[in-house]
């Protein structure tokens, strides 16, 4: 079987070039013999050769249907299948006229809605369109979608899309490598003594690390030991204003000498690094839209305690496999504070907490994500073969007479 990816792909930074070379990964540890090409966008690698190639060949800039398909009549692949992002494919109908002029071709459809949603929680100012609409339209000209959260299938579903159409796949986890925590504090210039609070991925207003910032003071009077580590990359002008008002916002309350934080993109190849230096992760994002977290899979690789924001972004994960009492509504400062000092003060939660996100971590392993992909991508291959396959099956003078 030939799976053809359109996605980024590394080494371009991108939590999707990361899912899709995990996911990848992945499947060929399950099936060595499954075929991979991934159509990236320019900034991946090119590989022509190895059970992963890999060809840029788009731009989300341009018009890429025509870029995308030239390069599938030379794949011809028997699963074709999208991660589908708006910040790669763009808020216009660029993306429902590719489908639609691959509409008719020979291969299964497949596509992963990172992010979902409705009319009531969008936040992309440049979506003119209803986006209910631009979501049903989008299910119907492909064959399977896939989710990972079974909230973002509701929607779905309520939208007009069938429930059979829809798979819930929750996001996978990479076993961190993890090596001792002073070591790791040592190789990132961090305090080697005190309790680290990680805050890990882009610096900016929906990541909400100025909630952390805010709650750091009344950490503090219970661990004054703390010390709030963000790390991750400023993008653009509007995030480096936010970055600033953050270093401002340390100064005012008094606490700048216990924030601390590294203005760059972090390469997966220091996430190990990273995580093993942490006590706990924080994740407080304000979104309001259905999508997965990669970081926060990240957290539950490295086996380690986390508090996160109520919201479609962590709860229910959080809610069904770990405890709901690492929840925090936004804004709360005083329940945030409480619940990382309960983490950090209290040996037995944090045990508690330690084994939930264990099991947690080995249900999702990406071994066994790219077994449920593979299941899926083989019932529909299958669905194909019985389709084009020619009758075989002649009809009997008795089941004649029935007629």
């Amino acid at each position: 079987m030939r799976i053809c990816f359109v996605s980024t792909f590394l080494p371009q930074p991108c939590g999707i070039a990361t899912y899709t070379s995990y996911l990848s990964q992945g499947i060929l540890k399950v099936d060595p013999h499954i075929q991979i090409v991934v159509l990236a966008e320019h900034g991946a690698e090119r590989k022509t050769s190895g059970n992963i190639q890999c060809f840029p060949c788009f731009s989300r800039r341009d018009d890429y249907g025509e870029s995308i398909i030239n390069k599938l009549k030379e794949v011809k692949p028997d699963i074709l299948h999208i991660q589908h992002e708006f910040g790669i494919f763009g808020t216009d109908d660029r993306f429902i006229n590719f489908l639609k002029m691959i509409e008719n071709q020979n291969y299964k459809k497949v596509v992963t809605l990172h992010t979902v949603f409705a009319q009531e929680n969008i936040n992309v100012k440049e979506i003119n369109n209803n986006i209910e609409y631009y979501n049903l339209t989008l299910g119907n000209l492909c064959d399977k979608l896939i989710v990972h959260h079974h909230s973002e299938r509701i929607i779905l579903n309520r939208e007009g899309i069938p429930k059979n159409k829809i798979r819930v796949i929750p996001h996978g986890t990479r076993f961190l490598n993890l090596i001792n925590q002073k070591e790791a504090r040592k190789k990132l210039n961090l305090p080697l003594q005190g309790k680290i609070i990680l805050s890990a991925g882009f610096i900016r207003r929906t990541k909400n690390q100025l909630f952390l910032i805010e709650a750091l003071p009344l950490i503090l009077q219970e661990v004054p030991e703390a010390y709030l580590f963000i790390c991750g990359s400023v993008q653009n002008k509007a995030d480096n204003l936010y970055f600033s008002y953050l270093m401002e916002k340390a100064k005012s309350l008094g606490i700048i000498d216990r924030v601390i934080i590294n203005n760059c993109f972090i390469p997966e190849e220091d996430m190990d690094l990273l995580f093993s230096a942490a006590d706990i992760a924080a994740y407080v994002d304000n979104s309001v839209c259905h999508s997965a977290s990669g970081s926060f899979h990240l957290a539950i690789g490295a086996k380690l305690p986390f508090v996160a924001t109520w919201g479609p972004k962590f709860a229910e994960e959080v809610v069904k496999y770990i405890t709901d009492e690492l929840l925090v509504i936004n804004q709360d400062r005083e329940g945030l504070a409480r619940i990382i000092i309960r983490i950090l003060n209290d040996e037995k939660f944090k045990e508690y907490v330690v084994e939930r996100v264990s099991q947690y971590a080995l249900q999702t392993s990406w071994e066994n994500i790219a077994q449920r992909h593979l299941g899926l991508y083989k019932r529909i291959f299958l669905e194909k073969e019985v389709q084009t396959e020619p009758a075989k099956i002649a009809l009997t003078p008795k089941i004649l007479s029935n007629y």
